[in-house]
Parts: C-alpha cells; structure tokens; sequence
C-alpha cells in the first residue's frame, strides 16, 4: 500500500517527495554558496562519483539537468548540478520501477 501526500499551493498541487526535493535542493546550494564551494561538478568527475551509466539514465529521465560551459558559442566542457545527483543517488533502485 503506496500512499502519496499530495501539498495543494496556491497556483499548483505536487507531492510531498517533490516538494522535499526542491528544498533540499535550495539549502544543499546556499550552504555550497556560504562555504564556497561550487554547486556544479564536471562530467568527468560526474561519472567517476556516480557513474556514468546512472548520470546518462538521470539525465535521459529528466531528473538531472546537463549545463554546456564555454566560450564564445562553443561549448568545451559539460557540468552537472551537484543537488540534483546527489538526490538521484539516495533513491534506491531507481531504475527498476522508473516514475
């Protein structure tokens, strides 16, 4: 028996897990701001920490978002936000019953 909370704002109703998420999210980077150390991590180390194959899966599911760095309109290096993998990586088997 899975039960869903469902939290009703004023312009729009998610789940208790999303909405836990997105606020983890904004401490996880305002603690990165305060200390100084970078939100954003490289692909390389990306997919050294996590792994390649679970970032490729987050980023196909739209769980973690991909941000294309460089100069002058080409991009030379990929980087992810580090509270969206860090969240992804504390689901357990994700991948067996995607949502």
């Amino acid at each position: 028996m899975n039960q869903t909370v469902q939290i009703q704002f004023a312009d729009k109703m998610v789940s208790f897990d999303t909405f836990l998420s997105a606020i983890r999210n904004v401490v996880q980077e305002e603690i990165s701001k305060a200390v100084g150390k970078r939100p954003f991590i490289t692909q390389a180390k990306a997919f050294d920490t996590f792994g390649r194959r679970n970032v490729e899966r987050w980023v196909k599911e739209g769980k973690v978002k991909v941000f294309g760095r460089g100069k002058n309109g080409k991009i030379t290096r990929y980087e992810y936000r580090l509270s969206e993998l860090e969240a992804c990586a504390c689901k357990v088997q994700d991948y067996l019953h995607p949502t």
